[in-house]
């Protein structure tokens, strides 16, 4: 009977502690409990995207979440939504800083990665939270840009054929961000 019980923790118990699902930083606060958490939006021109389907583009807010002793938290949400869902990208500050930096390097690296002499050339950029901004160059060299809003949902990329526009948006989220933070509410 010990034999079975050392068995079943030997096997059951690292299974069930590693199955645990990753929380997301915007999860983080979401799943506070004992304390009150204003959420404020603040609406922010769409991403255009290159599909008729998403004809009014991704709609893009910032949430600002204030848990009432432990600081504000800002972040991007970038939502798609058609008639079965909507898939939603939160990105947190600190993730978009490093997007912006990312994505420069992706557009650099992509004028060379055009010239190369291959059938498929992938490259990205993936926040912890699952966000990903990349792109790949097909065998008839032409470079397809590519959000990702959500690791799980196949449904949850969207192509794009101007990159700059993209950046372009992602800057001006960060710099919304920057006068929100400066303000005292």
């Amino acid at each position: 009977m010990k034999r079975l019980a050392l068995c079943f923790m030997i096997f059951i118990i690292p299974f069930v502690a590693f199955s645990q699902q990753a929380t997301t930083q915007m999860d983080t606060f979401l799943s506070a409990t004992g304390q009150i958490i204003r959420f404020m939006e603040y609406n922010q021109p769409s991403l255009k995207t290159n599909k008729t389907t998403y004809a009014g583009g991704l709609k893009v807010t910032i949430r600002v979440i204030d848990s009432f002793g432990g600081g504000k938290s800002y972040f991007a949400r970038i939502q798609l939504e058609n008639d079965k869902n909507t898939r939603t990208a939160s990105i947190e500050y600190s993730d978009l800083v490093e997007i912006l930096k990312a994505t420069d390097v992706l557009i650099s690296n992509s004028l060379t990665d055009v010239k190369v002499d291959c059938d498929y050339i992938e490259n990205k950029f993936a926040t912890k939270d699952g966000f990903q901004i990349g792109y790949y160059v097909n065998n008839v060299k032409k470079v397809i840009w590519y959000i990702q809003l959500e690791k799980i949902h196949s449904d949850a990329t969207v192509f794009f054929s101007d990159i700059n526009e993209v950046r372009s948006g992602l800057a001006n989220l960060k710099d919304k961000m920057d006068v929100l933070m400066a303000r005292t509410e």
